[in-house]
């Protein structure tokens, strides 16, 4: 019986023949599966609106170049980052905290935080630990 099956699956002997062989059973496998292996073991998954543009606004930040209402040569850091800001009026020196209102491409637009406000802000926070 044996001498049967190795007739049979003589074609088997050569190894091109035996590798498509297997790469197409393999394939038809992981397809015929997969319906059976997505529904018992299903992945996480987790939908979020994310606009980092509306997260922003009203946030104050420091201000470490010199801003103006005229060009994007001053700066702010804003989560870690440097980022290029312009006000909406007048010249805002570096060190200053701002508020930030709003985004024009990659540029932060920003007014500066009243002193009144601004302990204000610090009271809330230290009103939230």
């Amino acid at each position: 019986m044996s001498s049967k099956l190795h007739k049979t699956l003589g074609f088997l002997e050569d190894p091109l023949t035996a590798t498509f062989i297997w790469l197409f059973t393999s394939t038809v496998m992981t397809i015929a599966i997969r319906p059976f292996i997505n529904k018992y073991f299903k992945g996480e998954s987790s939908y979020k609106l994310a606009d980092e543009d509306f997260e922003a606004m009203d946030q104050v930040v420091e201000v470490t170049e010199p801003i103006n209402e005229f060009n994007n040569d001053g700066r702010i850091r804003f989560q870690g980052i440097s980022w290029q800001a312009r006000s909406l009026e007048g010249d805002i020196p570096a060190g200053v905290q701002v508020r930030i209102k709003y985004r024009d491409n990659t540029t932060w637009i920003v007014e500066p935080v009243d002193l009144i406000d601004q302990t204000g802000h610090q009271l809330k926070d230290s009103n939230r630990n």
